[in-house]
């Protein structure tokens, strides 16, 4: 009888974190207090979950295989919206707990979020969102001798779409390639 009641009554232990502050995933782990400003010298890629959120629990593979994929071009954080605080700075980022997980690419401090939250994305769709996002303006193809003086030497006057400032004379670093497409690898240095 009473032994019985105590043992039901006994609360259930607190689920596992998913993404704990010291992790061999490269996952961050960030939330109200730390999470990527405008002044973030990092593109990051976020995903908003909860550890009692089946969904969230299944996504983690997802989150780690794309975190060793990425290898640092892009960084990778998690912010648990479990808690009470957290879960107002998840909702004031418009994510909605029914809605887990949510990704977000954070560049320049704005959130960039992934269309179908509440879906389970392949790492592929995941890294192709965050490559559609980054910030390729920052990097110029000169196939010619004369694009020296217009694209690089030259001063911005226009403002460049990703950083919304205009760029002074500033030095330069030219990487030789016989790639025509840049490597998100590059696009990232010259983000930071």
């Amino acid at each position: 009888g009473g032994r019985q009641q105590q043992q039901r009554t006994k609360p259930k232990p607190p689920p596992p974190e998913l993404y704990p502050i010291k992790n061999d995933l490269n996952v961050a782990r960030l939330g109200a207090k730390k999470y990527p400003d405008p002044h973030s010298k990092n593109v990051w890629l976020i995903v908003f979950y909860k550890n009692d959120d089946r969904a969230s629990v299944n996504a983690k593979p997802v989150v780690a295989k794309l975190a060793e994929g990425l290898g640092g071009t892009i960084k990778v954080g998690a912010v648990n919206c479990g808690t009470p605080t957290e879960a107002r700075f998840c909702e004031g980022k418009g994510v909605e707990n029914g809605d887990l997980p949510v990704y977000s690419l954070v560049l320049n401090g704005e959130d960039h979020i992934f269309p179908n939250a509440g879906t389970r994305p392949t790492v592929k769709a995941l890294h192709e969102f965050a490559m559609e996002q980054m910030p390729f303006d920052l990097v110029h193809n000169i196939n010619r001798v004369d694009q020296l003086q217009t694209k690089l030497l030259a001063p911005h006057r226009e403002p460049l779409e990703s950083t919304r400032q205009t760029m002074r004379a500033a030095p330069a670093v030219m990487l030789l390639t016989d790639k025509y497409d840049t490597s998100s690898l590059y696009v990232s240095l010259a983000y930071q």
